[in-house]
């Protein structure tokens, strides 16, 4: 029985409650993809969860809740939910625009994605199975001038990385220097590169220009990063007006960071320094997808 937000399971009321009943009833409530609730909402170290029939739903103190929902659920819960290698959620459900039955979604230390068979993939490539807009995306191709070191203050030119149409761009006075090595993130290809950056200096960092300025469909960034020291943020967008709308979270790990252009077309990618004393990152994959 249902009865003013609450699952009568045993005459005991399960109610959902804000800021989780939104969410709730964007996914169905009920009979939606969530169901009923299990439990109330309870308190876990640094954060909040609900229990619902087929999914969870998660936040951690002072942020948005995130749904999730099986299959990714059943995988997530398999890999220790957020105390496993996994950790919290970063961001609700992303439908992939030529595949509508292959969501996937983003955790701190990795992403799960659905196949069209229904299947829960843990770190695919890529989340989405249409090709990706960004050019050399996997660091396969050197630009030809080996580790590159440049010295350069805003107006002055930026020059190439150590990897092929992945240009530096400057804001502040800084010395960024860039090589190719060995990817160190598993599983991996073997021969699969990754690009090393070290920015001194804020708003430093790369920069590439895949399409003409006013062309392209609204579009979503994801990019595979390790950082060493310090902060990046990532931006896909519109030309020269490409604001930044993701940031790492965590150092000493790979993690996935997600940028979304909203509604201006995305022909351009910039990924950056945050912080005055710059960063040192590597990149695995940066793959650009039409949004839905």
């Amino acid at each position: 029985m249902f009865l003013d937000g609450a699952n009568l399971n045993g005459g005991n009321p399960m109610y959902v409650t804000d800021p989780y009943s939104q969410l709730w009833t964007d996914h169905g409530r009920e009979n939606g993809d969530l169901g009923y609730p299990l439990n109330l909402r309870s308190r876990l170290s640094g954060g909040q969860w609900q229990a619902f029939e087929r999914g969870f739903v998660f936040n951690r103190d002072g942020q948005a809740p995130y749904a999730v929902t099986r299959p990714v659920s059943d995988t997530w819960t398999r890999q220790g939910r957020e105390n496993g290698p996994l950790g919290w959620p970063t961001g609700q459900r992303v439908t992939c625009a030529a595949s509508p039955s292959s969501p996937y979604q983003t955790f701190d230390g990795g992403i799960i994605a659905v196949d069209g068979a229904g299947r829960a993939t843990l770190n695919p490539p890529a989340p989405c199975p249409e090709t990706t807009r960004a050019v050399n995306g996997d660091f396969a191709q050197p630009s030809g001038t080996g580790p590159t070191t440049i010295t350069a203050s805003p107006g002055m030119p930026g020059g190439w990385s150590a990897a092929r149409a992945w240009p530096v761009t400057i804001n502040t006075p800084t010395t960024t220097s860039t090589a190719l090595l060995p990817t160190t993130r598993a599983p991996a290809p073997a021969g699969k590169s990754m690009l090393k950056v070290c920015s001194t200096g804020a708003y430093n960092g790369l920069a590439q220009a895949f399409a003409a300025p006013g062309t392209g469909s609204p579009a979503i960034a994801y990019v595979w990063v390790y950082v060493e020291q310090g902060r990046i943020g990532v931006g896909i967008g519109n030309g020269g007006s490409t604001g930044l709308s993701a940031q790492s979270t965590q150092t000493g790990r790979w993690e996935p960071v997600t940028a979304t252009s909203g509604n201006d077309p995305g022909n351009e990618i910039i990924i950056t320094t945050l912080d005055p004393d710059g960063a040192c990152y590597y990149l695995d994959t940066v793959t650009v997808q039409n949004r839905t």
